[in-house]
């Protein structure tokens, strides 16, 4: 009986080798019978190389050289993590692949019609800039870039038909998942009314920097002791070789403001955790230094459901869509070599 097993599995093996011109005959899995190529992998671990050696050199501080890869001192060599990640990535493309060719999307998914088209696409390039025609994108592609770009619009095309054949969904559904992920996602910041108070001197030479900062840490201090128990829209501190300038400002998330080149978010990021009459970290100046002071806070609900429903609906796609890739998965025939 094993020995039949071991000849079925051997014809099968064959058959699907003498498939395949030489560029796809380096097999190093399948998935329901069809191929996935030492090419495929290879640009599969392109992508994950740097998450890989950022992790080894994270986690197991192993430094970045030429033993690097084959490092035996770690329980799984950085080399064999990265097959594994590269390889997981590699059947889950191909799953996307064949349920594209399912529907019709695509005809052949071997790597050896991608390189053709590859090909083709960059002769294309070459010869619309000989004419000065207009390029999208770039003039030539990589093939890491152009495998990428095709399976990315794959993988879209497969959203969109399966959104409208497989995933139905109502507005109702729509609405629950807005409700459900509100807190986190589409939370408006609050209205702010803050004081901004600038220092900054004319003077900078470099000898005296030591002897500044131990001054604007106490003028700082200062500010604030004064600021704690004084609401009014300006304070009066006189200090030689520093001027400070104060104002009151009105930061309301609907509008979009910049101060002084800062984005809005980043300076609302700086009181997501201060309290009412509390003060920002410092920031530092050229010339000095700024920091803020809340002075009122209002909560101003959330993004409204039909300002954000075409997001909401691409999320209930996408975890639909992983979701059967997932299942597909569980059901597919996967053998490693």
């Amino acid at each position: 009986m094993r020995n039949i097993v071991l000849v079925l599995f051997l014809f099968q093996f064959c058959r699907i080798f003498a498939q395949h011109s030489p560029v796809d005959t380096l097999i190093v899995a399948t998935v329901n019978s069809d191929v996935i190529t030492t090419p495929e992998l290879k640009l599969c671990e392109e992508k994950f190389k740097p998450s890989v050696i950022l992790e080894y050199k994270t986690n197991y501080y192993l430094n970045y050289d030429e033993n690097f890869w084959n490092n035996t001192s770690v329980d799984e060599s950085p080399a064999h993590h990265l097959r594994k990640k590269a390889l997981n990535e590699a059947i889950q493309i191909k799953i996307q692949q064949q349920l594209a060719r399912e529907m019709g999307l695509v005809k052949d998914i071997t790597y050896k019609a991608f390189l053709v088209n590859y090909r083709n696409e960059n002769l294309r390039r070459k010869e619309d800039l000989l004419k000065h025609k207009v390029i999208y994108g770039p003039t030539q592609y990589t093939e890491e870039n152009y495998y990428d770009y095709l399976f990315s619009n794959l993988v879209l095309k497969l959203k969109q038909e399966l959104g409208k054949s497989k995933f139905n969904h109502s507005e109702a559904q729509l609405r629950i998942m807005y409700d459900n992920v509100k807190d986190s996602l589409y939370k408006l910041p609050d209205l702010l009314v803050v004081r901004k108070i600038t220092i900054s001197t004319e003077k900078k030479h470099a000898e005296k920097h030591l002897e500044k900062q131990k001054k604007i840490d106490n003028l700082i201090q200062t500010i604030q002791d004064l600021c704690s128990s004084d609401f009014h829209d300006s304070i009066e501190i006189v200090e030689p070789d520093w001027h400070i300038a104060t104002e009151i400002l009105t930061f309301d998330p609907t509008v979009y403001q910049v101060l002084e080149g800062e984005e809005q978010a980043d300076i609302l990021s700086l009181f997501k955790q201060v309290e009412t009459g509390k003060f920002s970290t410092v920031s530092v100046l050229p010339d000095g230094c700024r920091l803020y002071q809340i002075l009122q806070r209002k909560t101003m609900g959330y993004m409204s459901f039909n300002s954000v429903r075409n997001l909401i609906e691409t999320r209930y796609l996408s975890t639909c869509y992983d979701k059967y890739i997932h299942f597909l998965r569980q059901n597919s025939i996967i053998v490693q070599y």
